[in-house]
C-alpha cells in the first residue's frame, strides 16, 4: 500500500537525505532518481550541471592531426554522442564521432587532418 508523504523545508539551507532510489510521477523508479514527465528549469541563469572527469559523460578534448580518443566507461553500444567546437577555428573541419567501443573509448575526427582545436562532448543515453 502506498501512503502519501510529503515534506516541506522553509530553511533554504535545509537538506533531505533519501536513501534508495526516488520517483517523481512512478511508483517503480528504475534509476537513483527517475522522472516520469519532463523537467523544466524555469528560472533564468540557472542550468543542469553535469560533472567532468574521469569516466564522465562530458568534457572537451584537444584534437591533435584531427583525432581525439575519449577514454570513459560512460559510452555505451547505443549512446548518442554529440560534438560541438569550444574554441579555435584554425584549419577546422567537420567533427564527428568516427568510432567507439563501448565501455572503454570513443574517438572524434575531423574532416581535416590539421585540425587542432578543442571540441565538446556529451553522451547520451537512449531511455
Amino acid at each position: 500500500t502506498n501512503t502519501p508523504f510529503s515534506f516541506y523545508a522553509s530553511d533554504l539551507n535545509a537538506f533531505n537525505n533519501f536513501a534508495g532510489s526516488t520517483g517523481i510521477g512512478t511508483t517503480i523508479p528504475s534509476q537513483r532518481l527517475s522522472v516520469n514527465g519532463n523537467i523544466a528549469i524555469d528560472t533564468l541563469g540557472n542550468s543542469l550541471r553535469l560533472k567532468e572527469g574521469s569516466n564522465a559523460t562530458m568534457g572537451t578534448i584537444a584534437l591533435t592531426s584531427g583525432l581525439g580518443t575519449v577514454a570513459t566507461t560512460a559510452v555505451g553500444a547505443n549512446s548518442r554522442i554529440m560534438v560541438t567546437s569550444q574554441a579555435g577555428t584554425l584549419n577546422a573541419g567537420a567533427v564527428g564521432v568516427s568510432a567507439r567501443i563501448a565501455g572503454l573509448d570513443f574517438t572524434i575526427s575531423s574532416s581535416n587532418a590539421l585540425d587542432a582545436r578543442t571540441v565538446a562532448w556529451i553522451i547520451f543515453e537512449p531511455a
